[in-house]
């Protein structure tokens, strides 16, 4: 896997005077992601919608949200259960509080799509400068993405139909089980794990698989979340009249004090405009 600085991605390529949250080389040498694929909840009927605004990125209490069925935002109030406590103690052991969310834009991207440049080139989001020099404070923190297109399965029966439809297309449906429920479930920042979710083979085929694609034509979509990820850092990409010099050496110091990264373009990394949606 090669790590490209400014990789084209659905969204475009990084500007000059942005700023992004994003994932470097793990120390195991891969980049720092892990993919969860989420929302199905067929099993214990927990559909995971979760209502965030297409713009910005949200703080969230993952563990009050996947147990509670929507989004808790980090500054609601919300009682955990008693039935339940054990399962959020864990899991904000293990994912931590806050954990940050965010929207994938369809027009930019499918699932299947984003989920591959994910795993090709890890995650990077542009955000404003107040939000990066908050969250820089809160690295490493892990990022749940949300797309409007995933299926929202309503039984058992549909869910056992789907895979029926991918075993006679000769997908081999993975791990059953919704990986946030298993207890060795293993999320976090060194870990590489999570594509044994039977929905990593439903997303794919939504993409690459006719007969999947008609059957999902019946099954109501909505915005759930569909992957996990990792931020381990923020990064600053310096402006031309900032890139040598004086001038470096003070954005550089200004940006070091606020656990910030400075990135300077060569001319061949510097590419297209960026949108400021990847």
């Amino acid at each position: 896997m090669n790590y490209d600085p400014n990789p084209s991605r659905g969204c475009g390529r990084k500007k000059r005077g942005g700023f992004y949250l994003e994932a470097g080389l793990s120390p195991f040498g891969r980049l720092n992601v892990a993919t969860y694929c989420l929302g199905s909840g067929v099993e214990t009927n927990e559909n995971l919608v979760v209502d965030i605004s297409a713009r910005g990125v949200w703080l969230g209490d993952l563990a009050a949200s996947f147990l509670s069925g929507h989004f808790v935002n980090i500054h609601d109030s919300w009682a955990v259960p008693e039935e339940t406590a054990d399962w959020y103690t864990r899991m904000v052991h293990q994912v931590g509080k806050p954990v940050l969310f965010d929207h994938v834009g369809k027009a930019h991207y499918s699932p299947a799509s984003f989920i591959q440049e994910l795993l090709t080139y890890g995650p990077s989001r542009r955000v404003p400068r107040p939000v990066a020099e908050q969250i820089a404070n809160l690295t490493p923190i892990a990022i749940v993405f949300c797309h409007d297109d995933m299926p929202l399965f309503t039984s058992e029966g549909q869910r056992d139909e789907l895979l029926s439809i991918l075993a006679k297309a000769e997908w081999t449906p993975p791990q059953l089980a919704p990986t946030w429920r298993r207890p060795t479930w293993g999320l976090g920042v060194d870990h590489d794990d999570g594509r044994d979710h039977y929905l990593t083979t439903v997303i794919q085929a939504m993409a690459d698989d006719p007969a999947t694609q008609i059957f999902l034509q019946a099954v109501p979509k909505a915005r759930q979340p569909f992957v996990i990820s990792w931020i381990t850092h923020v990064s600053y990409v310096a402006q031309k009249a900032e890139e040598t010099g004086e001038a470096f050496d003070d954005v550089a110091a200004q940006m070091r004090q606020k656990n910030i990264r400075v990135l300077v373009f060569h001319e061949n990394e510097s590419g297209d405009e960026d949108t400021g949606v990847g």
